[in-house]
């Protein structure tokens, strides 16, 4: 493997038209996996410049494993198309897992005070700004 150091805006356009043989990315998601699989993962998106399909990923499988997870009914539902969708996407392959930490880091310096309960549904990246306040 020969590795070569590029500009943001390449390596952006690199991935954006599908020019390379491997890249380093996260997959952002929400709390509540739903329309957003539709960019990252289903053949739809799989030649479309600038999608989140970087691989380029075609299976019928996963399209309809989406399509269930979309318009799960109930919760249940839902949670059983989530983890097949899961073994069917680990099984494929399609990704070498970088990175992972199951929970959140936060310092803090106590001249801040916060809430004494978190919101129900919060983003991990800014919920700590929006939150908190000086004493």
């Amino acid at each position: 493997m020969n590795y070569r150091t590029v500009d943001v805006a390449l390596y952006q356009r690199r991935q954006d038209t599908f020019d390379f043989d491997m890249l380093v990315t996260s997959f952002g998601q929400s709390q509540s996996p739903g329309n957003e699989l539709i960019n990252l993962w289903h053949s739809s998106t799989a030649e479309q410049e600038g999608a989140g399909n970087v691989f380029g990923l075609k299976n019928p499988v996963i399209d309809e494993l989406i399509h269930q997870v979309i318009y799960a009914p109930d919760r249940k539902r839902l949670v059983t198309a989530v983890r097949a969708l899961d073994r069917v996407m680990l099984w494929g392959e399609y990704l070498v897992p970088n990175w992972y930490i199951d929970s959140h880091r936060v310092a803090y310096w106590d001249m801040f005070e916060s809430p004494k309960s978190l919101p129900l549904y919060f983003n991990a990246d800014s919920w700590v700004i929006q939150t908190w306040w000086k004493k």
